[in-house]
């Protein structure tokens, strides 16, 4: 009787341990998961500078004839960068524009980081000498002069330019003091824009700072959304968030080991890393869901992981051809984008097949209750088309 007590009615020791095992945040696998995919998000925000650079040369490789014919024109006759201003008027030809313009020539000259400032009024050593001209002479004088025709003057007289040398490599926080200045002598007679590579690649900057956060947070809510709405589970929500996650980190560590600045297209890797973990995850959990009911949880994650892998290696194989087909153009930025791709797309069948499976074991599949178009598809796509294959 004891012995019948013991084999049929009391549960034993590895019952109770797989039991244990089977419980959400109540295993080794899926604890150790949350502290390296929170590790590594720690390291990188910590060490890794994830603000974009967006270098004067961002679309040129360092051996593009073009870019080579420039640096030794840079060489030869000097190069600083440069921010153009137009001012626009429909009368430019009166006392009131030279005084405005006049006035915002002097603000931009006294920005830090300014080296030298030249326009219609500040084209001489004495500025204020065309505050006392009539501005018809001005005018006819500015024509007499080839270069700084060209240079100041628009060639439909809409306009006047205002050219602004800069001094060093580090001109955000000059930027940012060009726009101020902009925006205090902006009027709706009187309308100002700036351009040139500096100014244009500062912006670039702040717009994909922002891009990063943004898609940074989007990619998390709008995968955890779906996969919530997919299956409905705690645990493979949690399962999935932590894989996608550690993939997405990680993919940022290893480029930054590599040498690799974050550049015009880093804030892209978000995406791409949760696309490609939650691909993998998505039909490890169909196929674990489709035979849970029948051989159990920690069985069907094993058969599910058996099935899937072939699938999965030959995926990973397709995005590393296609992400490898990046590193042979010229731009550095598609380069580097291929070669983070690669490394997105490793990572995220790793992590979706080392830490995804210990929180899929701890979810429940659930009762079925399959509509006509879920039977549909189910039967299209668990089924071998070898004719569509073959095409």
């Amino acid at each position: 009787a004891a012995a019948v007590f013991r084999l049929h009615i009391r549960p034993s020791r590895a019952r109770l341990r797989m039991a244990r095992q089977s419980r959400l945040l109540g295993t080794v696998g899926q604890w150790a998961a949350l502290v390296l995919c929170g590790a590594l998000g720690i390291a990188l925000f910590v060490f890794v500078d994830l603000t974009p650079e967006v270098e004067i040369n961002f679309f040129f490789s360092s051996d593009d004839p073009q870019l080579r014919s420039s640096m030794r024109i840079d060489q030869q006759f000097g190069y600083s960068p440069q921010v153009f201003v137009a001012a626009r008027s429909r009368q430019i030809v009166s006392g009131q524009y030279l005084g405005r313009l006049y006035q915002l020539t002097e603000e931009l000259r006294a920005v830090p980081g300014v080296a030298d400032v030249r326009s219609l009024t500040h084209r001489t050593d004495d500025p204020t000498k065309v505050l006392r001209d009539d501005p018809k002479e001005v005018f006819a004088d500015l024509g007499k002069s080839p270069f700084w025709r060209r240079l100041l003057l628009a060639p439909d007289r809409s306009a006047t330019f205002v050219v602004i040398r800069l001094r060093g490599d580090e001109h955000t926080a000059t930027v940012k003091a060009i726009d101020e200045v902009l925006a205090r002598n902006s009027r709706p007679d009187f309308d100002v824009a700036a351009s040139g590579v500096p100014y244009v690649a500062e912006h670039l900057r702040k717009r994909l700072v922002s891009d990063l956060q943004r898609f940074s947070v989007v990619a998390f809510a709008a995968f955890a959304t779906l996969v919530a709405i997919l299956f409905r589970s705690v645990a493979i929500l949690i399962g999935t968030m932590v894989a996608a996650l550690t993939a997405s980190f990680g993919t940022f560590l290893v480029r930054a080991l590599a040498g690799m600045k974050t550049d015009v297209l880093v804030p892209n890797l978000w995406t791409i890393a949760f696309v490609l973990t939650i691909s993998h995850v998505v039909y490890l959990t169909a196929e674990w869901r489709h035979a849970a009911r029948e051989v159990g949880s920690q069985r069907a994650v094993r058969q599910a992981v058996r099935l899937v892998s072939p699938a999965s290696a030959w995926s990973l194989l397709a995005n590393l051809l296609g992400f490898a087909s990046l590193i042979f153009v010229s731009a550095k930025p598609l380069r580097q984008f291929g070669i983070s791709g690669v490394i997105a797309a490793a990572l995220a069948m790793a992590c979706a097949y080392g830490l995804y499976p210990a929180f899929l074991r701890a979810a429940k599949p659930g009762p079925t209750h399959a509509g006509p178009i879920t039977r549909g598809l189910e039967r299209f796509f668990t089924v071998r088309h070898r004719l569509v294959a073959a095409a």
